[in-house]
């Protein structure tokens, strides 16, 4: 092969990794450092109608909302009781859900008696449901 034709194939090669993409990393965790959050959305108040909307109540167990592994959990069981007070006065329909792995039996928090007991003034009085 000539000079000529050494020059012009090193010239490819060279114009090749100039537009060449970074290559990308192989999993999320390899990029997780370099993703930007998108901005909290703007909260806004709605109106709803209890004939055509239910009222979801997920994940409130007493294995993982509690003071040892979700505190924030137990904080949010005020307005949760009022939101659930709420909705049930207005006659909506109100859905529970609870997760429970192989084997495990979860039971549902019983938010008042739990957030009386960690001091929650709010929560006192006895709850609407006989659950415990």
């Amino acid at each position: 092969m000539s000079t000529y034709g050494k020059l012009l194939v090193l010239a490819a090669f060279a114009l090749v990794l100039g537009f060449a993409e970074p290559v990308p990393a192989q999993t999320i965790i390899d990029e997780w450092s370099s993703i930007k959050a998108p901005p909290a959305p703007e909260l806004k108040a709605v109106k709803v109608d209890p004939k055509t909307t239910a009222l979801l109540m997920l994940d409130f167990v007493k294995q993982s909302c509690n003071e040892k592994v979700r505190p924030r959990c137990l904080a949010t069981l005020p307005a949760a009781k009022k939101l659930l007070t709420e909705a049930r006065a207005n006659s909506m329909l109100v859905v529970y859900s609870i997760g429970a792995r192989a084997g495990e039996q979860w039971s549902i928090v019983n938010c008042w008696r739990l957030a009386t007991r960690s001091g929650c003034s709010a929560c006192s009085g006895r709850s609407p449901d006989t659950s415990s």
